[in-house]
């Protein structure tokens, strides 16, 4: 959980280390676990593969565009968030 830490704020070398592991493994399969989970969005900017930001998302290029936006909408969008990974087979609670 130590990924958390990166959160686009100076991070940690553990978070860069996650970060950089899955853009040189790119075919590697990859299992994030956290405790927070979707309750404090910004501890899910390592968890790139999850496909809710980037390129051709609704929330643009970046990480800081997805967390903007959410911070934005409040918990309501936090738990649809949650209910749009679980139903997309990429989140556990």
């Amino acid at each position: 959980d130590e990924g958390k830490k990166e959160a686009g704020k100076g991070g940690s070398k553990v978070a860069a280390s996650v970060l950089e592991l899955q853009r040189r493994l790119p075919k590697a399969r990859v299992l994030y676990a956290s405790a927070t989970g979707c309750s404090e969005p910004e501890h899910l900017a390592y968890m790139e593969r999850l496909g809710q930001w980037g390129k051709d998302s609704p929330f643009g290029a970046d990480f800081a565009n997805f967390l903007e936006s959410l911070e934005a909408r409040g918990v309501g969008a936090l738990e649809l968030l949650a209910m749009d990974m679980k139903a997309g087979g990429m989140y556990l609670a």
